[in-house]
Order: structure tokens, then C-alpha cells, then sequence
């Protein structure tokens, strides 16, 4: 019980205020304008056409500029060089041109990168006409147009893992759900799994990590997407909770208190064959609990939440090799400057460390840039904000907010610090994780 009551804490505790210092971030670029085209009359290919101006509009690298007639016009001409005319667009501060086109149910985007005067082709596959399964097929136009252009990866045709709490008479239920990036196509995960929390999406993978009540105590299970199947991973007696795993899909990090209090285990991890080996005991201090973990890409440092100062802040160590008798490695504290952390998540880059911070009384969002060894404030605004996960490509973040019973998913572009919504309608959305985006 102990163990249960000092856990939440960290989410509902609340003592110290701080200020976050505003620092400029190492990855920072502005935004590039980009000039999209009209599609025509057809009323499916505007719906398409919204799908992928919501794109271009959130991949933290394009803005749409401002369409005129004018622009049109010269997109309607018979020759490509008259349409892309480089020193046309340079001279109307154009960088990048897109002409869509939705003709033969095939979505196509005729892209012309001012840079280097080259235009090129995008396009769908034969489209259903059914917008829930073709809006797959726009972002993944949205996803290749960013690697061209950007040498980048797109998130359009990523997905967001989240728990569903909803009220059940007298009691609640907490689901998985997972959504589209853009909050689109709402789907539950799986059915009687019992109360479930902490998702965590298995990298560039169909499966995914989860803890669930069902046996009575929190434990962590595997579930996989595709047969819509779980099974218990640890063989660990105890309360088991808030599972991480390194990008390369070798380690996992979690919380047990098999020892007598929650402290921090590791775990050698095989997606085939599941956990090798036992788990070993990662981080302990006497009198404290630990929580939160995150693991560097290559799994090779481990973030964490620890009490052991007192309030719960944002520790970092080298991840400990697996033999008897070594010593646990000495934790460095990260968060010096925002106090009462809680949910630190490492970036696919590897450079940065997003986490949930009291500052002047509200949970914000805050980055920890490891690059520059700062920490800066990403969210404002007055409903708390929780439990920070990175898109594949290091520039966005989705949270849960929290406002009494109510809770709800937000996507950030971190360098734009411009909040949207993607989720609405009954239940409390939170513990969000980004999956990879699909092949």
C-alpha cells in the first residue's frame, strides 16, 4: 500500500515553485513556407486535400503560405517550367511549391523544391473512398514529401497509445486505445485485460508494453496489435509498473518493489524471445522510492523519478552491467532548476529529456537539452500538464492535460510551443506514448 500511495504522489504531490529558465533550443529551424494549390471541385479530394494541409501544417518544418489567384493561374499552365518557375517562387518568398491533384481515386502532389530546381511526384495508390482507411495513405505522401525535402522523418503516419478511463457504474475501467497522430480513428487496443495503464509502444514494432491490474496487483504484460493478443512478460513477484524500453529493443527499465520498496530494474529484452535472463536490480537509496524510468536510444543511461532528496526529481544514470556484486552506479541529478518532476522521456535523438515540473504552482512540460545541459519550459497556460512522449522525429510531444476529471491529449511542436488538441469526447485520456511511424 505503501509503495501504491508514495507512486501516485509523484503525480499529485505537489510542494515546491520554480522557474524555468527560456533557452534556445539546440534543434532549432524556422519555419519554411510552403505553397499549396488548389484541388479542384471533386468534394472527396478537398476532405483529402484537409488531411493533408493538416500535414504540412504540423510536421514542424513547413508553413502553408498564403494561396492567391495569381499563384493558380501559374499553377495552370501547360508547361512544368512555367509552373516552376524557380526565380518566380524565390521572388515571392516561396521556398517549396506542391501541386495536388485528386483524379481516378489517386491522390497525387506534384512537389517542386526551389533549393535545388527540381520538381517530383508523389502519390497514393488506388484510394477506397472511405476517408478513416485513405487518410493512411495522404500521410504517408505527407511522411515521404518531409524525407525528400528535409532528409527527415515524417510522424503523419505515426500513432498515439493512450489509457481510456471511463466510469462503469460505480467503478471505472481503464482501457488502451490507440488513435492516428491527428487524433483520427479512435480504436481499443483490446477487451477484459481489466484495469490498464502506462502503455508504452514497442519501437518500429506492432507490439507494445502495458500494466495491468488483472490479477489483482499491477503487472506488465506485451500486447500485440495485429492478433490483438497479450501475455505477461516478467516473471517477478511484487508490484510491477511504468515499463520502458530502449529504441534499439534490448533493455527494459521498470518499477518493482520485490526488494521491499519501489526501486529501479533492468531487464535484458529480445522482442522474439521476450526477457533473457532475470532482471537486476538498477537503482536503490534507503528511505526513497523510485519512478518513471526512460532509457536512452541505445539503452546505455537510464532516467528516472527518485524522492531520495526529499522531492521527487530527475536523476540520470549509466545503466549497470549485468553481473553479481557490482556496485549501483552514483545517480547525477538533472532537473536543478524545476523541482517536483514527474514522467521524464528520453527523445529518439538521444539529446533530449522531456518531463512534467511544478512551476508556479501548474504542471508544465519541460525539456531537459542535454546538448546544451539546460532546461527550458515548452507548455504554458493554466490546466497541468503530464506524462510527455516524444514523436519519432524529436520535435513533437504529446501530453495529457488534467483538469479535475477530465483529461485530454495535446501535440506540441516544441520549437513553435503551439498546443493542439487531438482527442475529445467522454473518458480521461492520459498516460499518451508515440508509436513509430508505419512502414
Amino acid at each position: 500500500m505503501r509503495f501504491v500511495v508514495l507512486f501516485f504522489s509523484f503525480f499529485c504531490s505537489f510542494i515546491f515553485s520554480q522557474h524555468s529558465a527560456e533557452v534556445a533550443l539546440s534543434t532549432s529551424n524556422p519555419l519554411v513556407p510552403v505553397y499549396v494549390s488548389e484541388i479542384g471541385s471533386d468534394e472527396y479530394g478537398k476532405q483529402l486535400l484537409q488531411v493533408f494541409l493538416y500535414d504540412l501544417s504540423h510536421n514542424a518544418r513547413t508553413k502553408i503560405a498564403h494561396r492567391t489567384d495569381v499563384k493558380e493561374t501559374r499553377l495552370r499552365s501547360k508547361e512544368l517550367t512555367e509552373q516552376f518557375n524557380k526565380y518566380y517562387w524565390q521572388q515571392e518568398g516561396i521556398k517549396y511549391v506542391v501541386k495536388v491533384r485528386y483524379s481516378n481515386n489517386v491522390f497525387s502532389a506534384h512537389v517542386f523544391n526551389g533549393t535545388i530546381g527540381i520538381a517530383k511526384e508523389f502519390s497514393t495508390k488506388t484510394l477506397s473512398h472511405n476517408l478513416s482507411r485513405d487518410r493512411s495513405d495522404v500521410h504517408a505522401v505527407s511522411d515521404a514529401i518531409v524525407g525528400w525535402l528535409f532528409s527527415d522523418k515524417g510522424i503523419a503516419n505515426s500513432s498515439i497509445l493512450f489509457a481510456k478511463q471511463l466510469p462503469i457504474g460505480d467503478r471505472f475501467e481503464s482501457e488502451i486505445w490507440e488513435v492516428d497522430y491527428d487524433g483520427n480513428n479512435p480504436r481499443k487496443l483490446l477487451d477484459s485485460v481489466g484495469y490498464c495503464v502506462t502503455p508504452y509502444s514497442i519501437p518500429h514494432s506492432d507490439s507494445y508494453l502495458f500494466v495491468s491490474y488483472k490479477q489483482g496487483v499491477p503487472k506488465i504484460f506485451i500486447g500485440y496489435k495485429k492478433r490483438k493478443e497479450y501475455k505477461p512478460l516478467i516473471n517477478l513477484r511484487g508490484n510491477q509498473l511504468l515499463p520502458a524500453i530502449s529504441a534499439n529493443r534490448r533493455k527494459l527499465a521498470f518499477i518493482c518493489d520485490a526488494s521491499g520498496r519501489a526501486d529501479l530494474f533492468l531487464q535484458v529484452f529480445d522482442e522474439k524471445k521476450g526477457c533473457i535472463g532475470k532482471p537486476i536490480q538498477a537503482y536503490s537509496f534507503p528511505s526513497s522510492v523510485q519512478a518513471s524510468p526512460t532509457l536512452s536510444p541505445d539503452g546505455s543511461r537510464v532516467a528516472f523519478v527518485s524522492d531520495k532528496s526529499g522531492t521527487p526529481r530527475v536523476y540520470m544514470i549509466e545503466a549497470p552491467r549485468y553481473s553479481r556484486g557490482n556496485k549501483l552506479p552514483e545517480a547525477v541529478l538533472l532537473s536543478k532548476e524545476c523541482r517536483e518532476n514527474t514522467s521524464p522521456c528520453w527523445s529518439p535523438d538521444g539529446k533530449k529529456i522531456a518531463y512534467s515540473a511544478r512551476i508556479e504552482g501548474i504542471r508544465q512540460i519541460v525539456i531537459f537539452d542535454l546538448v546544451l545541459g539546460e532546461e527550458w519550459q515548452v507548455t504554458s497556460g493554466p490546466l497541468h500538464k503530464e506524462n510527455p512522449s516524444w514523436a519519432p522525429n524529436s520535435l513533437h510531444l504529446v501530453y495529457n492535460t488534467v483538469d479535475g476529471e477530465k483529461s485530454d491529449l495535446f501535440m506540441i511542436d516544441i520549437q513553435e510551443k503551439m498546443p493542439t488538441k487531438i482527442t475529445s469526447g467522454p473518458g480521461k485520456k492520459h498516460f499518451p506514448s508515440w508509436g513509430s511511424s508505419q512502414p
